[in-house]
């Protein structure tokens, strides 16, 4: 495929539980269009020595799409400077817009992404911790995904845990890959979303903010905050830690759909 475009016909591992293309799927077509534009963009600049890092996206979900349909990403570059790239993004099936997304990539020296960025995993506590259960998942993704301990500390915060494993990893990379952060704040914040509200949710918007990267072998901890609700819109903050490190940050609004949970 063309630099900036990645396609995917939908199978029974990219839907979420009501059978419609699950929005950790969009995200994951879109920043890996809007990473293969940048990084085509770095060849033709012949900047040898420098890679791109996405530094913050946001999502805005418009609609789904059912199994066997074919989503299509493509991104476009909005703006490129010395040192930043802004890239705008969107995924489409069957001529219907699916969610937009506009992203930042900052160019950054190789080594940079190799190993200043890489959080310091040493001196943990000891994880999985004992107030944390696995978590079962609700669809074939969640299964593919793995292993993630979460806990319910009250109606308006949740936690959770999870390893670095090689599989969790950017390829080539003993580093986090973004398609995990992403898949667990959109299925974190979900949760958070049903609970505090009482409802099943869907996303309406997720915004990422990324601080630096988890190395292999390292346990990211979650937490989120159901900060608002306002009529069926559902406010949600979550906090990526390593070992007390801040990795990233998200934001989101989740909407509910009336049916209740539980």
């Amino acid at each position: 495929e063309a630099p900036g475009q990645v396609s995917l016909t939908l199978a029974q591992q990219h839907l979420n539980f009501a059978d419609r293309m699950h929005g950790a799927m969009m995200m994951l077509l879109l920043t890996a269009a809007a990473h293969s534009k940048a990084t085509d963009e770095m060849r033709q600049r012949a900047n040898a020595g420098q890679a791109v890092e996405l530094v913050c996206a946001d999502f805005g979900f418009v609609r789904s799409a059912h199994i066997s349909a074919t989503a299509v990403a493509t991104a476009q570059i909005a703006r490129a400077t010395r040192t930043l790239m802004f890239l705008n993004a969107q995924v489409a099936a069957d001529g219907d817009t699916l969610c937009t997304a506009t992203l930042t990539y900052a160019i950054v020296p190789q080594v940079t992404v190799f190993e200043a960025t890489a959080l310091n995993a040493g001196g943990r506590p000891e994880y999985p911790s004992s107030t944390t259960r696995l978590r079962v998942p609700s669809n074939v993704l969640g299964e593919r995904i793995g292993a993630i301990y979460d806990q319910q500390i009250d109606r308006h915060h949740l936690l959770a845990q999870y390893e670095v494993t090689p599989e969790r990893c950017q390829p080539g990379l003993a580093l986090l890959d973004d398609g995990m952060t992403l898949y667990v704040a959109d299925s974190l914040g979900s949760r958070a979303a049903n609970q505090a509200s009482g409802q099943a949710c869907v996303t309406v918007n997720l915004q990422l903010r990324r601080f630096g990267n988890a190395p292999l072998g390292a346990w990211v901890q979650i937490e989120t905050e159901a900060r608002q609700q306002l009529g069926d819109l559902v406010f949600i903050e979550g906090r990526f830690t390593v070992n007390g490190q801040a990795l990233a940050d998200f934001s989101g609004i989740w909407k509910g759909m009336g049916a209740r949970k539980g």
